[in-house]
């Protein structure tokens, strides 16, 4: 299976979704976009063995974002860049 990972800024706030399918990680990405929210990273085609690593650590780096430490998602998010 082939998961999606999406971290986006809505309403002052910031949020990441996990979906189980590459077409659902699409519409999600349009629809955020089209709703005036802004995507600050977006991967698909994880695999199985990786989801959890990359789900936790971008969990962590939303919650810092919300309490609202200076985050550099570039750096924190690297690891993860080679993804599409």
């Amino acid at each position: 299976m082939s998961w999606g990972v999406i971290v986006y800024e809505s309403g002052h706030n910031y949020w990441s979704l996990v979906m189980a399918d590459d077409m659902l990680y699409e519409g999600m990405k349009n629809s955020i976009q089209r709703d005036g929210s802004r995507v600050l990273f977006g991967r698909k085609g994880i695999n199985d063995g990786d989801i959890d690593g990359i789900n936790l650590t971008i969990n962590k780096v939303v919650a810092r974002l919300n309490s609202g430490e200076d985050v550099n998602l570039e750096k924190e998010l690297a690891p993860f860049t080679h993804l599409q």
